[in-house]
């Protein structure tokens, strides 16, 4: 039996992974060439040349990707994008400003497969705006909607490299790291974590030690997420978690330890015995970032 690499077929975008022969051309490529600059976004798309802010994010930026990264482009316009002015094709994607759209479409960027997001002015300064420190100084929570969409904006903006505008970038970033945002998403985090950790504890004094070492693995992934949000670290995907730990290296925990209890080292043979563990280290987290909040 041979094993075949799997093919992916892009319904937009150049479609260069679709072939063997593809895939190792955009190996050599990706691993050769620099990133991609404004000029190279303008010619590719000129429709947003006038944008007022242009960032690069993901992992690529971070040095975690590899020859088989796509790069995250957002744009920021000064006004709604007409996106009739594109032959680019847009796919809505609804969020929770005045405005409800944000785009979203697929292109090309050199070497790269390039995931473009378009975000206008007015939508940043609303989200901004509700994360505002009052003059108190002191946090005063936000109890509104604020979905995935949102939260990948400011997580992107604050680990993006910015094209052009970079002025603009470094103000929004400055504004979302200064402001209540990362004590309001520590805690969205922390009261998940919560939730779970009576799951975990219920499952396991029931006899369901399958149940409860999901249960437990969820609560220790999204502890250690509570905590790097209290650090400044904004992503609630579990990717790069790991990479995520070495970056901050949080007092709080061991890049060792955590790497431990996210590689289940113990799990199969006494799940009991892990789940406990595993339980006791996120309620010790989630009392750091109670500690880190106040």
């Amino acid at each position: 039996m041979t094993f075949e690499d799997p093919t992916l077929e892009l319904s937009h975008g150049g479609g260069s992974e679709s072939t063997a022969q593809g895939r190792d051309a955009l190996v050599a490529e990706r691993t050769s060439q620099p990133l991609p600059d404004f000029a190279e976004l303008a010619r590719s798309y000129p429709e947003l040349a006038d944008a007022t802010c242009v960032f690069l994010s993901g992992s690529v930026t971070q040095g975690w990707g590899n020859e088989t990264s796509d790069i995250d482009v957002f744009v920021v316009t000064k006004e709604p994008f007409d996106t009739e002015k594109s032959e680019l094709l847009f796919i809505e994607q609804r969020v929770s400003t005045k405005d409800p759209v944000a785009w979203i479409a697929v292109g090309q960027l050199g070497a790269f497969r390039a995931d473009i997001e378009i975000w206008h002015e007015a939508q940043v300064e609303e989200l901004l705006k509700r994360f505002e420190r009052d003059g108190s100084g002191h946090y005063r929570g936000y109890n509104g909607p604020f979905g995935f969409a949102e939260r990948e904006l400011f997580y992107r903006l604050t680990i993006g490299v910015p094209l052009c505008g970079e002025g603009w970038w470094s103000e929004k970033r400055e504004a979302i790291l200064g402001s209540d945002y990362r004590l309001w998403l520590a805690e969205e985090v922390k009261n998940a974590v919560e939730n779970r950790l009576e799951d975990a504890t219920g499952m396991l004094k029931a006899g369901d030690h399958e149940s409860a070492v999901l249960a437990g693995y969820e609560t220790l992934t999204k502890s250690l997420m509570a905590l790097l949000a209290t650090y400044g670290d904004f992503s609630q995907q579990q990717k790069w978690l790991y990479r995520r730990m070495q970056k901050y290296a949080p007092a709080e925990v061991s890049v060792e330890d955590a790497w431990k209890a996210l590689s289940m080292a113990g799990c199969y043979e006494a799940p009991d015995e892990w789940v406990r563990k595993t339980t006791d280290l996120a309620s010790r987290l989630i009392l750091a970032v109670e500690q880190r909040m106040s």
